[in-house]
C-alpha cells in the first residue's frame, strides 16, 4: 500500500473549493478518498514482512490524515463552528474509511509494528491514530 500521492491530495484540496453545500464537499471528498484506499488496500496482495510494520503504519496514517484534512476543511472550529455535526454521509464514509484503514493495520500483527493501536474518530477533526510501540527487543 502507498501513501497518497500529491496528485491525489491536490485533487482532494480543489474538490474542497467546490461550489456544492458544505455537507456534500466532505461526503464527496471522502467518498473518492474511500474509493483510491479501497483500490490500495485491494490491490495489497501480500502480508508486510519483518521490519516492515512502521512503514506501514506511517502509510495509513498519512491516509487518516487526508480524512482529517477533508473534514477539518468543512467542520474546523470557527465561533461559532460552521456545521452542527457531522452530516449522516460523512459518518457513514467516516466509518467506512475506518474499516479499511483496520484492514491494512490488522495485517501488521506479529511484525515489529505497533503493540496497540486504536483508530480515534473525533468531530470536527476527523481521524487520528493512536499506537503504542514496545521498547523491549
Amino acid at each position: 500500500m502507498e501513501h497518497p500521492n500529491e496528485k491525489f491530495r491536490d485533487q482532494i484540496k480543489e474538490h474542497l473549493k467546490s461550489d456544492e453545500p458544505p455537507d456534500a464537499r466532505a461526503e464527496n471528498a471522502l467518498r473518492l478518498i474511500a474509493e483510491e484506499l479501497r483500490s490500495e488496500v485491494h490491490a495489497e496482495q501480500l502480508q508486510p514482512e519483518e521490519g516492515q510494520g512502521q512503514d506501514a503504519f506511517s502509510v495509513v496514517d498519512s491516509w487518516a490524515s487526508l480524512v482529517s484534512f477533508a473534514v477539518g476543511s468543512v467542520y474546523a472550529p470557527q465561533s461559532p463552528f460552521p456545521r452542527p455535526g457531522w452530516s449522516r454521509g460523512v459518518s457513514e464514509m467516516l466509518s467506512h474509511i475506518v474499516e479499511l484503514l483496520s484492514q491494512c493495520l490488522k495485517r501488521l500483527r506479529g511484525l515489529s509494528a505497533p503493540t496497540s493501536w486504536a483508530i480515534v474518530v473525533t468531530f470536527p477533526w476527523g481521524l487520528s491514530l493512536e499506537v503504542s510501540w514496545s521498547l523491549e527487543r
